[in-house]
């Protein structure tokens, strides 16, 4: 049976396929195949694809876009956007979109990902009706999404009430709710229960477990943008505040300068690392300042010292309440932040400074190990930050440094050049010391806390035509100080390469090579505890994607991993994977097929990649052992009004009795997964 299912497997791969993915599911697998592991994507995407939505009904007129306009495609680097402007100065207007590829820096791939945004509008006259079209643009809509496994967990299976149990049903629940007046005003609501969660019960006896919500104006009198609710600030590079989705980290082949929003609604579905309260943005000519407040709940473990009191020992940022424990931790201390940032720019300069206040409930007193000796540990933090950016011609030169009073400093600055339109370069620098404290920062970093790494990078990107593209980066990192996992201080370096062959509006056949070395504690079994070991992992990806007609579409992917790690034997990982894609402009059905196939020897090998799913919901499974795994994504239109989407996935496993872990350990050797959800639009 299995040499049936791998001969059949084997041989759908090599039928040619064929495939229309939206450009949003694009958007996401390009990112997701430049990152090594998903944990780098720890932020829900749902509010950049939001961003982008109202786009494609009413497109960005590439000759009176501004800056902060551009900056919604998110997928831009700051270069790319620098580069853009620089030409429309010297050019005068856009004749066509074509013209895009004159610019360095904009590849056929990037311009295909603009297409659905923009437009080219010479006349002045249009920009006034287009105006006029926004401002009668009201909607609304609300969606409802279920999704479950089929086969039951051991968490819900336990009966004794003395024994750690999820209290609530196996059922994930969420509720979006938008409604916009013309472009000044948007409101915002989102609900969700996770699996396990109860709902009505326990301290969820309002229903769901997560609320989140705000009104955002825009434009109104001095006020660039105020929000009132949940929100994300960003700013600089990040190294004091940035929230929100982040693309800058250094598993991307070629990772996006980061660029800074400001202000924004929080609209999507992650329950921690967002503001609560009020911001607001005022612009005057060159200058703008962004004044903000917060108090938000966290859910935390509290415990009662003889002579401090209650202290904090640890912040869970998963969002999860389903036992017992989690739901004694849920909301139990308050942070709260105040901030101010001000620029001034002009055509070449960006200057920014900003302050960041913490204050929390309770002080956090994390307990004692190898790795977290230089953690903030107390109730009052301040941040001090400075930011800059200087273009010149095809120069892009940016940075920012950042201080937590009363310990330590963070710096990053770079250096992007495009020499012509077929090569450019990024170097970049980044030393955050160890005690550098922080509690929203995210940026170019190795680590999931920015701090204890200092590090060098070098990408380098070459154009010759448009049909092909290389890409290559190297970084070199330092941690001067133990770390997670690694009781010594330690070293890494990362080199990727990618080769593309691309059909220009019809798709790509891309090549990428990953070898990352690094640093780690032994097992604790081996009692090697007075050094580490080395550790070295290989990935090479091959991924070929097609669109031979405007109905049909084909994507490919094969990929090996190849993990190494002193004292312990190597282990190794290959998936192979089959796209089936259909999607005609004129159907209201559309629908998506994959047949996944893989033999992984162990967890350390795994293989992550991204999957198409409902609207909005973004997966990225990883696979180890040896089985098989199926989906099938289907989307209905009912009118102008009503729409639906499904998903059903299923994995299985061979040679095993179970699945999992802990509360969540499968008995047998499948699971089932699926997912439905419905919206409805009105205007």
């Amino acid at each position: 049976m299995r040499r049936y299912l791998l001969f059949l497997f084997l041989l759908i791969t090599f039928i040619p396929n064929l495939s229309n993915a939206q450009t949003e599911e694009r958007i996401l697998e390009e990112i997701s195949l430049s990152a090594s592991d998903p944990d780098v994507f720890t932020e829900d995407l749902t509010a950049q694809l939001e961003l982008l939505k109202p786009l494609q009904k009413n497109p960005l007129n590439l000759n009176i876009i501004s800056e902060e306009e551009l900056q919604q495609l998110f997928f831009l680097s700051a270069n790319q956007i620098n580069q853009f402007f620089l030409h429309r100065q010297k050019s005068g207007f856009f004749i066509s979109v074509n013209e895009l590829q004159v610019i360095p820096g904009f590849t056929p791939e990037v311009i295909i990902q603009m297409l659905p945004y923009i437009t080219v509008k010479s006349s002045n006259t249009l920009k006034i009706s287009e105006l006029r079209k926004k401002s009668l643009d009201n909607s609304a809509w609300s969606m409802f999404t279920y999704s479950r496994t089929l086969q039951p967990a051991k968490g819900y299976q336990i009966k004794d009430p003395e024994r750690s149990k999820y209290q609530g049903s196996p059922d994930r629940l969420l509720v979006r709710f938008r409604w916009s007046h013309q472009d000044k005003l948007l409101f915002t609501l989102n609900m969700k229960k996770d699996p396990g969660e109860p709902f009505f019960a326990a301290k969820q006896r309002y229903g769901f477990d997560y609320y989140a919500g705000s009104i955002y104006y825009r434009n109104i009198k001095q006020a660039k943008h105020l929000i009132l609710g949940d929100f994300h600030v960003q700013l600089g590079q990040g190294l004091m505040v940035w929230t929100g989705p982040q693309f800058g980290n250094r598993n991307a082949i070629a990772p996006i300068l980061q660029q800074p929003i400001g202000i924004r609604p929080h609209t999507g579905m992650t329950e921690s690392r967002f503001f609560r309260g009020i911001a607001a943005s005022f612009r005057k000519k060159n200058f703008q300042f962004i004044p903000f407040l917060s108090y938000k709940k966290e859910t935390a473990t509290l415990q009662h010292l003889p002579e401090k009191g209650w202290v904090v020992t640890s912040i869970n940022y998963s969002g999860l309440h389903r036992t017992p424990s989690e739901q004694r931790n849920r909301q139990t201390t308050g942070i709260f932040n105040a901030g101010t940032s001000m620029h001034w720019s002009n055509l070449n300069w960006k200057l920014g400074l900003g302050y960041l206040y913490h204050q929390l409930q309770y002080p956090l007193q994390p307990r004692p190990t190898y790795y977290n000796q230089y953690r903030f540990r107390g109730t009052t933090l301040h941040q001090l930050n400075a930011h800059y950016q200087y273009s010149f011609y095809n120069l892009l030169l940016y940075g920012e440094t950042a201080h937590s009073l009363s310990s330590g400093w963070a710096n990053y600055h770079g250096l992007t050049a495009s020499l012509g339109r077929k090569f450019s370069f990024n170097i970049r620098y980044r030393h955050y010391q160890p005690n550098y404290q922080q509690f929203f920062a995210q940026s170019f970093q190795a680590q999931s806390n920015l701090g204890n790494e200092q590090g060098a990078y070098l990408s380098l990107a070459y154009h010759p035509s448009r049909k092909f593209d290389w890409i290559a980066s190297f970084d070199y990192v330092q941690f001067e100080k133990p770390r997670y996992r690694v009781r010594l201080p330690s070293e890494g370096w990362l080199f990727q390469s990618q080769m593309s062959y691309i059909w220009y509006k019809k798709g790509y056949l891309r090549l990428r090579y990953q070898y990352k070395w690094f640093q780690e504690n032994f097992p604790a079994e081996s009692k090697l505890q007075s050094r580490i070991a080395n550790v070295l992992r290989l990935q090479l990806r091959l991924n070929f994607q097609y669109k031979l007609t405007d109905s049909w579409m084909l994507n490919n992917q094969v990929e090996g991993r190849h993990f190494a790690k002193d004292a312990a034997y190597p282990k190794r990982g290959f998936l192979a994977l089959q796209d089936l894609i259909w999607k005609n402009p004129g159907n209201p059905l559309s629908a998506n097929l994959r047949l996944a196939w893989f033999n992984v020897d162990s967890y350390d090998a795994r293989i992550y990649t991204y999957e198409r799913d409902v609207l909005y919901a973004f997966s990225f499974p990883s696979f180890f052992r040896n089985g098989i795994r199926t989906y099938a994504n289907i989307k209905y239109r009912i009118g102008k009004s009503l729409e639906f989407w499904g998903k059903a996935a299923h994995t299985h496993n061979f040679g095993i009795d179970e699945m999992g872990s802990g509360l969540d350990l499968i008995a047998g050797n499948q699971r089932t997964d699926i997912r439905f959800q419905i919206r409805y639009s009105w205007n």
